[in-house]
C-alpha cells in the first residue's frame, strides 16, 4: 500500500534556505561539536552568541570536532513516527564525509523488522548547500502526492545532478578532520594557492584544481556554474563562513549569467564549517551529472 503521509528528516550537515524548504515540512536532527572539552549542540535554534563564540574559538587556534548522530538518537526520532503510523524518509549527510548514513541505515533495517511502517534512508552524497536542493525536491515530491517508495527512488537519481563547488582559505581544517590527505593539504595551501573542491559522484571531497588568490577562486566558482548548468535553474545556493562579501561577489557574477532565477546566500552550518575553516565559500545548483562536471 502506498503511503503519502510520511515524515522527512535530515540533519545539521546541511544548510537550508527557508524559501526553498519550509521548516514546517521537515525535521532537522541536531548534531554536536566538541570545543575544547565543551559540547555545542547545533540545531535550528542555535543562538548567534553561540555561533560567534564557536568562530572565536577557531580564530584562537582551537580545532573543534564534530560527532555523528548515534543509533540511539536515530531510534528515538524514528520510532516516534513509526509508533504514530507514519513512514520516515531520512536524507543523510553524504557517506563520503561521514558514517552517519551507515548508522541510520543499520537503525532502519532493525526498526523495519519490527514495524509495519518503514524507514527509508537516502545517502544524499551531499552536504551544506546541496542539502537544500535535495530537501526541496523531497518535499515537492511528497506534496505532489508521490509515495515514499517513489520519492526514495527519485532522490537517488536526482542526487547525481547536484553540483557542489567550493573553495576554502586553506586545506588544513579538512586535513585535520581526515577529509583529505596531508599531501593534498600541503600542495593545496602553498604559495597563496586556493583550492577548488567538489563533492564527487561517490560523495567524497575531491581537489578539482588550484588557482592563485581568493578573488580568482571566486571567479572560478562562477565559471563552474556557467560551464555546468544545463538550463536556467530555479535555485542556486551559496553558503559562506564569516565572509558575506565573497558570497555576494559570487552571487553578482552568477546573476550576470542570466541562468539563475533565485540566488540564495546563507551562513554555513557550524557542523561543516568545523571542517572547512573560516573563509569557505560553497556553491550548489542542479547541473550536469557529477561524473561529467568540468
Amino acid at each position: 500500500m502506498q503511503n503519502y503521509e510520511y515524515k522527512i528528516f535530515t540533519d545539521e550537515g546541511g544548510d537550508f534556505v527557508n524559501e526553498m524548504c519550509d521548516p514546517k515540512k521537515f525535521i532537522r536532527l541536531p548534531m554536536q561539536i566538541e570545543i575544547d572539552g565543551d559540547i555545542l549542540t547545533v540545531d535550528e535554534n542555535i543562538s548567534q552568541k553561540d555561533i560567534d563564540s564557536f568562530y572565536d574559538s577557531i580564530r584562537s587556534g582551537v580545532l573543534p570536532k564534530t560527532s555523528q548522530i548515534n543509533q540511539y538518537t536515530f531510534e528515538q526520532y524514528f520510532e516516534k513516527e513509526l509508533n504514530s503510523g507514519k513512514d520516515v524518509l531520512y536524507l543523510a549527510l553524504s557517506s563520503g564525509v561521514s558514517n552517519q548514513f551507515e548508522t541510520a541505515n543499520k537503525t532502519a533495517m532493525q526498526l523495519n523488522n519490527n514495524y509495519d511502517n518503514k524507514v527509508y534512508c537516502v545517502d544524499t552524497m551531499s552536504a551544506t548547500m546541496g542539502s537544500s536542493l535535495i530537501t526541496k525536491r523531497a518535499i515537492e515530491n511528497r506534496d505532489s502526492g508521490m509515495s515514499i517508495e517513489d520519492n526514495f527512488k527519485d532522490l537517488n537519481i536526482f542526487k547525481g545532478k547536484i553540483n557542489h563547488w567550493f573553495t576554502v582559505n586553506d586545506l588544513f581544517h579538512l586535513k585535520s578532520g581526515g577529509r583529505i590527505s596531508t599531501t593534498k593539504a600541503i600542495i593545496g595551501s602553498a604559495l597563496s594557492v586556493k583550492p577548488i573542491l567538489i563533492i564527487n559522484d561517490l560523495g567524497k571531497l575531491e581537489l578539482f584544481q588550484s588557482v592563485r588568490g581568493k578573488k580568482q577562486a571566486l571567479r572560478v566558482l562562477a565559471e563552474k556554474f556557467n560551464n555546468n548548468v544545463e538550463n536556467e535553474v530555479d535555485d542556486v545556493v551559496i553558503t559562506y563562513v564569516e565572509d558575506l562579501d565573497s558570497a555576494n561577489y559570487v552571487k553578482d557574477l552568477i546573476n550576470q549569467t542570466g541562468k539563475a532565477k533565485n540566488i540564495h546566500t546563507l551562513p554555513m552550518s557550524p557542523i561543516i564549517a568545523t571542517h572547512t575553516g573560516i573563509g569557505a565559500i560553497t556553491l550548489g545548483f542542479i547541473g550536469k551529472n557529477r561524473k561529467e562536471m568540468k
